[in-house]
């Protein structure tokens, strides 16, 4: 069973981060010339996550995050290829956070406020 959880984790953490839980790292180990999906993978921080890569296109795409009720402050995530400036964000609720763009330590940063337990999706 060790041996399990830790394969599931280690592919987890190649994934998805969030290392401080001050902000998410998208695909950050992936091999970029490989398709990937996964859903709702909680993080450090009381997030959820949802994301896809496409090879072909050397992009993410279908992102979602669902903030816990434990969460605090804004959702932040480390942009990622095919993550823009423009980037939109509308959430299950009806609400559209706006998205707030900052240079971090490690490029490019969005953060939004996500409502407690409602899925948010980005739009890029």
């Amino acid at each position: 069973m060790t041996e399990r959880l830790g394969v599931s984790l280690a592919v987890a953490d190649m994934l998805v981060q969030a290392p401080t839980a001050s902000y998410i790292l998208l695909f950050p180990s992936w091999d970029l010339s490989e398709d990937a999906s996964f859903r709702d993978i909680l993080v450090k921080g009381a997030v959820e996550v949802s994301a896809s890569w496409s090879a072909a296109r050397q992009a993410v795409h279908a992102v979602s995050v669902v903030a816990r009720k434990e969460h605090r402050g804004a959702v932040v995530l480390r942009a990622a290829r095919g993550m823009a400036a423009g980037t939109r964000v509308a959430c299950a609720d009806g609400s559209a956070p706006e998205v707030r763009v900052s240079s971090g330590g490690g490029g490019a940063e969005l953060a939004f406020s996500a409502p407690p337990g409602v899925r948010c999706r980005l739009q890029i």
